[in-house]
Order: C-alpha cells, then structure tokens, then sequence
C-alpha cells in the first residue's frame, strides 16, 4: 500500500500542492518554517545562512543555480571564474538583487527564485526521460515527480536518473553526505501543478459524496519508453483521504494507467499537456470529468486517420464533459454568419461559402446584405467556414458552437493575398515592361511587368479574376489562392494570340501543378476555362476548410509559423501548419524581445538511410537567412558562418528543419554574443552529403569554441589545450541540451589529451568539431516540455 499523502519534515506535516513542496524542502535545507511570517526568529536565521561550502538562504542555492536562474551572472561575464560557491563575482540586477548580501536579506525574492528554479529542473528531468519511472518503488519509495525534482536540486538530474538506472545502488551525495535517494523518497507525492499540466486526478465518490479510506490500484505501463526493460509494468495502491482522493498520478505521455476500484476500471492514456480529472462512482461506473481547462492549453497532438476537426470536437466534448452535469443535455442554437472583406470589413453580398458540421460539407450563401440567418448547430460542435480553392476547398475559420451564439452574428474574415504574378514567353524570357489587363469584381485593371516581367496583385482569397489584353479580351481565369505567393503565365512572343500557359510556381498542398495550355482564339473562350479549372467558374469564393472563434471576428489564416523561442529552453510554435514561412523571435531574461528574422521554408521529401526517400516531407529553413544578429546593447547575439565548399568538394549544407532552427537560435542567443563557424547541416534536398546522418536538417556540425575566440580565424582541436576553451565549450553543449538536443560527438576520449566533454560521446574525427543532432520530433519535444504549440 503506498503512502497517500507526504511524509512530515523535521516535525511538520505540510500541504501536498506546490506551495507545500517549497515549505517542506526549505525546512530540509535551512530549518525554516515557511507557514510563518519572514521576520519570524527562525525564519531570518534561515533566509541568511550559508553552510561550510557556499550554499546561501532559505533553499542552500549555489552560485549554477542562481546563474540559470538569472540572478547571479556567468562565469564568462563574470570576474569569478571560480566553480566554488565563494560569491565573489557579480549579480544581474534581477529583481533589484545587486549582492550576496541583498539576496539574503530578501526572503520574497529567494522564494521567487526557488519557484523558477523548479521550473528549470522540471525541465532537465524530461529531457532525461526521467518521468518514465515515476510510480516505480526503489527502496521502499514511490518515484514521484516532486521527489525527483528534490534530488535534482541536492545533486543534480544527471544524479537523480544515476539513482533510478541503478535501482538505487548509485546514490550520488552532496557535500554533507546526503544522498539523492533521501530526498526523493522524503519529499515525494507533492503536486508540483504549474511543473508542467500533465496531471491525473482520481476521486471517488458514493451517491455524489466523497469516499475516504477506499482502496484505488492504480497500473501504468509505457512500453515505448527508452528504459521499459528496467521498468516494466508498474502497479500501486492507494487510500482515499477524506475528500475521495489519491495523490496525483504523474507518468510519460503515451503512458497507459489503469485504475480500479471495487472491480471497476477505466483505462486512461496519459497526454502531454492536460491536467485530466476523473470521477469514480461506485455505485455506478467512472466518469471522466474532462480536462480541466488551462488558459496555455496547446492544441492536441495529431491523431493518426482523424482530421483537425475531430480531434477539436473530441477536445470540446471534453470540456463540455467536465462542465455539464448528468441532468443536462446539450441543445441546439440558431445565429447568423456574415463574411466580410479582410481588409475593409465591409460584408461580401451573395457570397458562396461552405460549411463542415459534423462531418458533413453543406454549401451556403450570403444575402443582398451579406448575411446568412438561422444556421443552426450543437452546442460544442466544431464548425469550419471554407471557401472554392483549386481541387479542394480553402479553409478560411473555424469555431465551437456556444449557448452565447443564440441570435448573434458571427463574423467570418476573409483573408486578402498579396502575390506577384510573372509574364513569360514560350522562350522562357520574361516579357518586360508590357501592358496587360485584369478582371476582377466587375472592374477591368491595367498592369504593366517590370523589368524581370513582374507585377504585383492583391486578392480576396478564393475569388475568381481574369487575365487578359488591354483590348479588352479575356485570355483565362485564375482563382486567388492564400500562400500562393507567385504565379507564372507563359504566352506567345506578342500577347496577342495562339496559347497562353499558367503555371504554380508556389503553391498549397493538392495544387496541381502541372502546365495547363489555354488557346486564346476568339471561338475558343469556353474551352478556355474548362482546361485551366474543371469546375464552374465562381465569380465570388473562400478558402480550403477551417472554422471560426466565437462571436469576434476571426483572424485569417496565415502562411507564417512562428517560433517563440525562451531563454529557459521553451519554444512555443505558433500556427504549426502553415508550409510559407518561418519565423523566430527570442525572449531574453529579462523580458528583452528580439527578432531573427522571417524566411521562406523549402520543400524537401523526408529522408532515411542512406538519403532515401521514406514518404512525407520536411520543411527546411536555409541558414544563410538568419545568420547573424546583435542586440540593441550588443550583449546578445552571433555571427554564424557555414561555407559553401568542405575539404574542397561543394557541399552547400545550409539548411535546417524549423524545430531545429528554433533550438539552434535559441542556444546560440543564450550564450550571449559569439561568432560560430560550422559546416553546416543538411543540403537543399534534405540529403546528408559527406555524413551519413545529416539528414532533414536535423543535425548539424560547430567548430569548437577557442580560448580569446581563436576560433574565429582558425579551427580549434580538443587537443590544444592553449586554444580549445573547455568550459565555454561545455557550457555551450548545456545550453544545447536544454534547447532539446541529445546527441553530441566530439573527438577525444576522456584519457587522451583534454577530457571528453560532459554529455558527449566519443566518435572518431571529431576532434576539430561539435556535432549535434537528435532534437527529435515535435511530439518528443512535447513530453520532454520543451515544444508548446500555441
């Protein structure tokens, strides 16, 4: 049977919620009693000690700590070199703490500090897939996330994992001699809540009313797992306390729990990032009480063979589930949908539009006011608004039916597309500086190419306009589509007559893309547009199928992801579809915002061994777009260099995947300003050329970094101990390691020359270069809590 609630400290029985983690953990360090006022007498005792080898406050924080945590500064911008907790350098300024002594005598700050720090280390114990072990037993104590996260702050994550892989034959001990085993076992079963939102509820309950002292067994199993050979299948019971629950169950996303009581089971999966609450009745069978809601919540993994509109409606289901009681039953509303203009807002009058409600596409019209009445839905259900696009329909918005819409408007914003539309003739020359007519709502439009025979359009998405002389003739029609970016147009040598050809330089998924020939011919006008579109010509359209939010007007779709990068090794993707653009932007610690840049991603097939093709793509970030940056202060920033020859042989490995580019930018502006020099990643193809495993863009070789920044002008080995700069070198892989990378090559063994770097791994011929790689996919990057997508 094991423990329901935490076990006492030095006297004290604390809450089993976060606030009662730090309560119990500062009283292991330093004595104190944080259920009471600061200025408590042996309180300020506590909050100003500092042990026989450094360690200060409250928490016994280090000088590594307090740099990770952003308060004191690192070793680079800092004149204590020292590893040693001897406090002799200086502070950020975080939080207006300037000194060793300021801090001590700031109790709020150090409790501020210590709640970041369980941030951080929530962190490092996913990226080591510590969570896999959680609920095992290893000398008589649960695994626990909090406990974990307890032995990580004596010694280390490296120590705790050390622990776990040895079933608690290696204990590594602090300077007192205290083990990590203690403190995992001493401070288990805490609920760290905002650690990461991956959380299960379990609570029992009789005719509504709460049921103590009931037995709950609970089994979990996670068969992926990267130690499921030492692990197995893993089987605890608990007791109910006096509110009909167990201590919350922490395990690996994709992590299979069974939970029984009284002979009845539910089987639940663990998710990544959902605090999932369930109810079990005994006199009746468990109920799922749904995910309870959380204002960051990311949008839900893809589930193999179920659209994005599933998977939002089984989500809604969800909550619903939670917010419904038994008694009530979802009803029906009756609104109103009007689509407007995305740039003027004005309504669109007579507008075709399009429908998915419950798997099913209906077509639709707006009136002479541009409004569509008395549409009528289901409470919870997923609705997208979509428009004509090429083959397939374009999806303009999407949203979840609510009580709130009875008898209001809902707004449905159609995006504008600005692209540039290109004249060549059947030579493949552009046709400079000539003059052509557009049609488009009624209004014929003169437009004259440039000297590379561009010209630029700006279109409703899905609407319908024509290309054509400035006599008035009308050679083909096009329909706008969103990300389309540049359209081709092949014609004779004077414009005038015989065959024009239109061609999708750039387009969207199910595009065809093939050349279409059209005659011009005066008697030939309808065959015309039967070969450039196979269905009815619309004058007026929309966009593939994505629904719209609430009562608002929703945002156009855009053709951009965004990659909110963090110090901390966080990175929040914005828009995770969108196959136009990239974009980074990093966010320093001290709130300090800064663009990288906005590029082009490149369509590459996804590889496997030995350059294969493997089905699907990648979508590839050339490096040159973002290689440099430096900070308004110049503090934060780099310089990088990847050459276009290695060793001679032309090699152009300039491109990264998206996820990468993020971690990569990220590390690099963490490190504060630096030049890099590398040879770079994979090829344009997505090919790994002179490697064998730079493939996708998703690994990637740094030259090593040098003592005075020798390595600006020249390589730098592992064997010159007066030019390869050790610590900046391994600080460096640390940072790389909290961005998500887990692989790292270098060149010498720890008995040759200098020693090997922490982290890494011996691999031959990599003595004059870092290698790194296996960021993994965006599902791994979510259970490790380095990916959110927002």
């Amino acid at each position: 049977m094991s423990l329901i609630r935490p076990k006492p400290v030095r006297g004290i029985q604390f809450d089993a919620d976060r606030n009662g983690f730090m309560c119990a953990l500062s009283r292991r360090e330093s004595s104190s009693n944080l259920l009471l006022p600061h200025n408590n007498k042996d309180n300020i005792k506590s909050q100003i000690v500092i042990n026989q080898i450094g360690y200060v406050g409250y928490f016994q924080f280090g000088e590594d700590a307090l740099i990770d945590c952003g308060y004191y500064n690192p070793r680079k911008q800092n004149s204590d070199k020292s590893r040693k907790n001897n406090w002799t350098g200086s502070w950020t300024g975080k939080n207006n703490i300037q000194s060793l002594e300021s801090f001590k005598s700031s109790p709020e700050v150090q409790v501020k500090a210590f709640q970041e720090w369980i941030n951080i280390l929530c962190n490092r114990i996913r990226n080591l897939n510590i969570n896999e072990f959680y609920g095992k037993i290893i000398n008589g104590d649960e695994i626990t996330e909090s406990g974990c996260i307890a032995g990580a702050h004596l010694k280390g994550a490296g120590h705790v994992l050390n622990f776990l892989t040895s079933n608690g034959k290696v204990n590594g001990k602090d300077g007192n001699n205290v083990g990590v085993g203690e403190y995992i076992g001493l401070l288990a079963l805490y609920d760290l809540e905002s650690c990461c939102n991956r959380k299960i509820y379990i609570t029992v309950k009789d005719n509504n009313s709460p049921v103590s002292d009931i037995a709950v067994k609970v089994e979990s199993e996670y068969k992926a797992g990267k130690y499921y050979s030492k692990i197995g299948k893993i089987t605890n019971t608990y007791t109910t306390n006096k509110d009909g629950k167990i201590p919350v169950i922490v395990r690996h996303p994709g992590a299979v729990v069974k939970v029984t009581v009284n002979g009845k089971s539910q089987t639940i999966t663990q998710k990544a990032d959902q605090r999932q609450s369930y109810t079990i009745d005994i006199t009746g069978s468990i109920k799922a009480t749904g995910t309870l809601s959380q204002p960051d919540t990311p949008k839900p993994r893809p589930v193999p063979n179920k659209s994005p509109q599933d998977q939002r409606n089984e989500q809604n289901l969800q909550q619903q589930a939670q917010q419904l009681s038994s008694s009530e039953s979802l009803k029906d509303v009756t609104f109103n949908i009007t689509i407007v203009e995305g740039d003027t807002k004005k309504p669109i009058t007579n507008m075709r539009y399009y429908l998915v409600y419950k798997g099913n596409l209906k077509e639709h019209r707006t009136n002479s006011q541009g409004i569509e009445s008395n549409i009528t839905a289901t409470v919870g259900e997923d609705i997208e608004v979509c428009v004509a696009g090429k083959n397939s329909l374009q999806t303009v918005g999407n949203f979840t039916v609510s009580s709130n819409h009875e008898g209001k408007t809902i707004n449905v914003s159609l995006p504008v597309e600005s692209f540039k539309l290109k004249v060549i003739d059947t030579n493949k020359a552009v046709v400079k500086n000539s003059y052509f007519m557009i049609f488009y709502r009624g209004r014929k439009i003169v437009k004259k190419t440039n000297s590379q025979g561009f010209f630029s359009l700006k279109m409703l998405v899905g609407f319908v306009y024509g290309f054509g002389q400035t006599n008035g003739t009308e050679l083909l029609k096009i329909r706008c589509l969103e990300g389309i970016g540049e359209q081709v147009i092949e014609i004779n040598s004077s414009a005038k007559s015989t065959s024009l050809r239109i061609n999708i330089m750039r387009g969207i998924p199910g595009f065809n893309t093939k050349n279409q020939h059209v005659s011009s011919s005066s008697n030939s006008s309808k065959a015309s547009q039967k070969n450039v579109e196979t269905k009815k010509i619309e004058s007026n359209t929309q966009k593939k199928g994505n629904p719209i939010t609430s009562v608002v007007t929703s945002k156009p779709t855009s053709d951009t992801t965004r990659y909110h990068i963090y110090h901390n090794g966080k990175i929040k993707r914005q828009n995770a579809n969108a196959t136009g653009y990239a974009e980074f932007i990093y966010y320093d610690e001290n709130g300090g915002k800064h663009n990288l840049g906005k590029s082009a991603y490149i369509l590459a097939p996804r590889r496997g061994s030995g350059n294969k093709k493997v089905g699907g793509n990648v979508y590839l970030i050339d490096q040159r777009q973002h290689s440099s940056y430096i900070s308004s202060n110049r503090k934060l920033g780099y310089k990088w260099q990847i050459p276009e020859k290695i060793d001679g042989t032309i090699r152009r490995r300039y491109y990264l995947n998206g996820l990468t580019m993020a971690g990569t930018l990220g590390a690099l502006m963490k490190m504060g300003y630096q030049e890099y020099h590398g040879t770079g990643w994979s090829n344009r193809a997505g090919e790994s050329v002179g490697s064998s495993t730079h493939r996708n863009g998703e690994a990637g070789d740094f030259r090593y970094l040098g003592k005075n920044n020798v390595h600006r002008t020249s390589s730098v080995h592992t064997t010159e101990p007066n030019k390869f700069d050790k610590p900046e070198n391994q600080r460096w892989v640390n940072i790389f390691k909290t961005f998500g990378f887990q692989t790292f090559y270098t060149g010498t063994k720890a008995k040759n020359g200098v020693a090997a770097l922490k982290y890494t791994t011996f691999i031959k011929d990599h003595h004059h270069h870092l290698h790194l790689g296996k960021q993994g996919s965006a599902a791994s990057l979510k259970s490790r809590g380095i990916l959110e997508d927002i």
